[in-house]
């Protein structure tokens, strides 16, 4: 597995949400800001991270290819109400053999608005995080641990979306047999049907593709 950050907690993350013994990280910029802000910024670093990843000889010996960004997203920001903001992480898989990719986010923690105004006001250099920890003492790159009580680190956070981006993965593989065999009946060289998938369909408890092609049911 390729992950395009040489970061230990995303490193740590991509291990054990695939329960993999071999990864690699790797140098890839995410061409915007330290602080990404909103959604569209921040997915687009994730992009630019699995491009840079895509393009990288490593790319070659690996099955799988992670990116992740975390940026800041405003939940909040009516007249009367107070402006509340979310730090997420946006992650996208790719899969090397079937070329399918999916994206997905973590959980959002909380960001003080107090904290994002500051940064904001001293202009914008750094991030949040580093600002959090110049006045608490946490750590600059997991500032989710002090703001949750450790209850969710950021390593945590990041491997339950890169776990929900690999079951995407595998529901859009599924998809493709969905497609792929509808309609088609199965029998063998005897009169009786011995599988007719149209009607026997919704009893498959998993249908897959091994590496070589052959499609497996177990019924």
């Amino acid at each position: 597995m390729l992950v395009a950050s040489r970061a230990a907690v995303k490193l740590a993350a991509a291990r054990a949400a695939f329960e993999a013994s071999s990864v690699v990280g790797i140098a890839a910029p995410s061409g915007i800001s330290d602080q990404p802000i909103g959604p569209e910024q921040t997915l687009a670093g994730a992009r630019n991270r699995m491009a840079a990843a895509r393009l990288d000889d490593a790319a070659s010996r690996a099955d799988f290819l992670v990116a992740c960004e975390n940026g800041l997203v405003r939940v909040e920001s009516a007249p009367d109400a107070a402006e509340r903001w979310l730090d997420i992480c946006l992650v996208i898989v790719h899969e090397k053999s079937s070329g399918l990719e999916a994206v997905a986010s973590s959980a959002g923690v909380e960001f003080p608005p107090s904290a994002v105004a500051e940064w904001a006001e001293a202009g914008a250099e750094g991030t949040v995080g580093a600002l959090l920890a110049a006045s608490s003492g946490c750590d600059a790159k997991d500032p989710h641990a002090h703001l949750t009580r450790g209850r969710f680190p950021r390593a945590a956070l990041l491997e339950s979306a890169i776990r929900i981006a690999r079951a995407s993965l595998e529901h859009q593989n599924t998809r493709q047999y969905d497609l792929a065999f509808a309609g088609e009946h199965w029998a063998t060289d005897e009169p009786n049907v011995l599988f007719d998938f149209t009607s026997s369909y919704y009893d498959i408890d998993l249908h897959r593709g091994d590496s070589a092609g052959t499609t497996v049911f177990a019924v």
